[in-house]
């Protein structure tokens, strides 16, 4: 299991960026948790901050504030003994998930200013409705992981500005966005879909909708997406006539889309390499 974690302010001026990697490990044997000591962490500190038998941390922190303040999140799975407990700076912005089993966390309400959320490779994650406890999150990205098939949880979720989905297979979608009045960028791709997924109340503030690398061929009689929404549905998939609208787009969305927000964050190259991933 890797945990990423980048990114935070502190105080106001003060910028915290950092990026946390650990690997656990899991043997078969019952873990017992261990509670943490409540010494702050400086930047100079190479003291394990999260408390699991087995578990290494090879320490990648940057630019950490030396009145550091940690927050306890845990990480559920299928079998009790198997929940990881984590423990992240309580000002931290983004929290990356790459390659662990998860079926539930529990303890985002404490992160006020946790606004990105990244799952690359996760098994097990079919509910995402204990996002609901990250009400403030505005980027979500879900990266090559498992079967989500309830969206529901997007209505919990009323700042969202950019909901990133790439390589989930589900039968179909449906999503209501009667309370994401602030989304800019919906991407549903390579996800195996024939027909164009069943949007509610699709906001005005939406500027793109990726739904290239999929098998949609024609639009719905009841399209309904707005002439300011750019639809790129990829030109090898979609077949163009002369009644298409305007706003759809067969070019591949990276030569068009360019804002750094609504791009999948990239994980550290020396990171990756140290992971051997």
């Amino acid at each position: 299991m890797v945990l990423l974690i980048n990114g935070g302010t502190l105080l106001p001026g003060k910028k915290l960026w950092i990026i946390f990697v650990a690997l656990l490990f899991f043997n078969g044997c019952e873990r017992k948790e261990n509670t943490p000591s409540a010494t702050p962490v400086s930047a100079s500190s190479t003291e394990n901050q999260i408390s699991d038998e087995k578990l290494v941390d090879i320490g990648v922190i940057y630019s950490v504030p030396a009145d550091i303040i940690m927050s306890r999140l845990t990480i559920i799975r299928e079998f009790p003994q198997n929940n990881k407990i984590v423990y992240v700076d309580s000002n931290v912005r983004e929290l990356h998930f790459l390659k662990i089993a998860i079926e539930k966390i529990e303890g985002l309400e404490q992160l006020q200013f946790l606004d990105t959320i990244v799952f690359n490779l996760v098994s097990s994650l079919t509910d995402l409705s204990f996002l609901a406890d990250a009400p403030q999150l505005k980027r979500l990205f879900i990266e090559s992981s498992s079967h989500i098939l309830d969206w529901n949880f997007v209505e919990s979720l009323p700042n969202l500005e950019v909901l990133y989905v790439a390589s989930n297979r589900p039968p179909k979608i449906e999503v209501d966005f009667k309370n994401n009045n602030y989304l800019e960028y919906i991407r549903f791709s390579h996800a195996g879909l024939e027909t164009f997924p069943e949007f509610r109340n699709i906001p005005a503030s939406l500027r793109y909708l990726v739904l290239e690398g999929n098998r949609i061929r024609t639009l719905p009689n009841d399209f309904n997406v707005s002439d300011s929404t750019t639809v790129f549905l990829g030109l090898n998939q979609f077949i163009v006539t002369v009644d298409t609208p305007t706003n759809i787009n067969t070019e591949p969305s990276f030569r068009v889309i360019l804002e750094i927000k609504y791009l999948l964050p990239d994980i550290p190259s020396d990171v990756i390499s140290d992971l051997d991933l």
